[in-house]
């Protein structure tokens, strides 16, 4: 990745921590009805009551999580738009990259992302769930649901402007992992300095980032 664009990514993440508990108070989730908010929920009940091992070997789970992933906006019908493989290719995707997500799951953020920085480049690179090279916003999601204390949601519209100022991030793969891990990076940093209350602390840092920019402009660098 370009170093004016890790420039612009940390001046953000800087923007952010500095301003957390001033310009980032509307915390609040920004749908309160409907499959969105749903499916979410399901998923994190099921985390509640069963391991990640277990988990990863029932239909249901990865019914809800697949579905889940459309309705947030990762299959869209017509011609244009985002399009995610079949569900048996998902499945046989979360299968194949079993052990790795298994291994990942025993951390949270905050934590020291040094010791497997690269264990999660790999996976994110090798998760093929879409028909587009796009993979940032749906391999973020797909993770974020499998493992929801370490994994943090990345959007074109909302996540990726905010610490870009743009919002597409482009095709390039290595791209794509090195902006999710420079945004584990930041939200783990951003966790180690303040006590973020909420059922999922990550999906606490993306209400409160979807508000701002919802609410006002992001800060030109």
């Amino acid at each position: 990745m370009q170093e004016n664009i890790l420039n612009v990514i940390r001046n953000r993440g800087a923007f952010l921590i500095e301003k957390w508990n001033i310009e980032f108070l509307d915390r609040n989730i920004y749908w309160n009805k409907g499959p969105s908010k749903f499916f979410y929920e399901e998923i994190l009940k099921m985390h509640q009551g069963k391991d990640i091992d277990t988990l990863l070997s029932e239909r249901p789970f990865l019914k809800d999580v697949y579905a889940g992933l459309a309705v947030w906006g990762l299959d869209r019908l017509g011609i244009k738009g985002p399009k995610m493989k079949d569900f048996e290719d998902f499945e046989e995707q979360i299968r194949i990259n079993r052990d790795a997500i298994i291994n990942l799951s025993t951390n949270k953020l905050p934590c020291d992302l040094s010791p497997i920085k690269e264990k999660i480049k790999d996976l994110f690179l090798k998760l093929d769930l879409m028909e587009t090279k796009q993979i940032l916003v749906c391999n973020s999601k797909t993770l974020h649901f499998l493992v929801p204390t370490l994994f943090p949601i990345i959007d074109n519209e909302y996540i990726t402007f905010f610490f870009r100022n743009q919002k597409n991030f482009g095709s390039k793969r290595e791209d794509q992992a090195e902006f999710f891990l420079q945004i584990m990076e930041i939200y783990s940093a951003l966790l180690n300095r303040y006590s973020i209350q909420g059922e999922n602390p990550l999906k606490v840092i993306d209400n409160a980032i979807v508000k701002y920019i919802r609410n006002k402009n992001v800060p030109k660098t």
